[in-house]
């Protein structure tokens, strides 16, 4: 391969590796609101205030405060949930299209009836997303209205990190997604909808999400760390398809020797030069 060719194509997915990491960094600050849950153990939900971002205070019923995150109590008739608003730009510009939704779960019970998720709204019946384990299911799903089941069972006294996005475009159909304990290597680009999902589903979103629910039936099952974004970056995942790992050393390998063989060339005493008639080299 023609040496300039080389070091130019190492330049140029170097810059790109180096671009889409500073890209990476600064879609993190996207985040539109955020509860970690610090509240007193054994106060309900209920009227907590804490985080960034809301636009209210928590409601709900039957979610109280235990171990530092609010579970689904011991009293009250299910569903047990909080319910809070939040500040989302896109409710005065539409063209902040997407929005991502990042939660741990955890639940001492998973029969076929039990459920915990999450979902979006915007006033009483326009709804966006839900994702968890739905009763009827073993299975994470993410939906609104239908439902696309992943194959991971949500299995009890298991920590799960979920994260749930989609993209408002009222008057096209699009698709949902969900990440069920995503990776360093898990992304979505926002421009082209590429994506590492364990489920997407085909589904339809007219209105900007205004509050989102926490919900549950089982007693114990909890929420924590919530997070809500409008890009990838926001909840921790790329805004592009991240090379493999074992891609990396093949990639610095090249850069190391295209610098090699440029300083061994520049100490040459004068220029290499090839007969065309003879093949004879000769050293001017």
């Amino acid at each position: 391969m023609n040496l300039n060719i080389l070091r130019k194509t190492v330049v140029v997915l170097c810059l790109a590796l180096v671009s889409a990491c500073m890209d990476t960094v600064s879609l993190k600050a996207d985040i539109l609101a955020i509860d970690s849950f610090s509240y007193p153990d054994g106060e309900t939900l209920y009227g907590q205030n804490g985080g960034t971002g809301w636009a209210s205070i928590w409601t709900g019923s039957g979610m109280v405060m235990q171990g530092g995150r609010p579970i689904g109590g011991p009293v009250g008739n299910p569903p047990l949930y909080g319910s809070r608003n939040f500040n989302n730009p896109a409710l005065g510009d539409p063209a902040l299209e997407w929005l991502f939704v990042s939660i741990e779960l955890n639940s001492p019970s998973s029969g076929i009836d039990d459920y915990f998720g999450v979902s979006t709204g915007l006033g009483v019946n326009n709804s966006q997303i839900a994702f968890g384990k739905r009763a009827g299911s073993p299975y994470f799903e993410v939906g609104n209205g239908g439902w696309g089941a992943s194959n991971i069972v949500a299995t009890a006294n298991t920590t799960w990190h979920l994260i749930g996005a989609y993209r408002l475009r009222p008057s096209l159909s699009d698709t949902l997604y969900l990440w069920v304990n995503p990776d360093g290597a898990d992304f979505l680009d926002p421009l082209t909808g590429a994506n590492s999902a364990d489920v997407t589903s085909p589904d339809f979103v007219a209105f900007p999400a205004g509050h989102v629910n926490l919900y549950t039936n089982v007693r114990g099952a909890g929420f924590d760390n919530l997070v809500i974004s409008n890009s990838p970056g926001g909840v921790g995942l790329s805004s592009f398809a991240v090379p493999e790992p074992a891609s990396l050393p093949v990639l610095l390998f090249l850069s190391m020797w295209v610098v090699g063989r440029r300083k061994n060339l520049s100490e040459c005493p004068s220029a290499i030069l090839l007969s065309g008639d003879s093949g004879q080299r000769m050293l001017s």
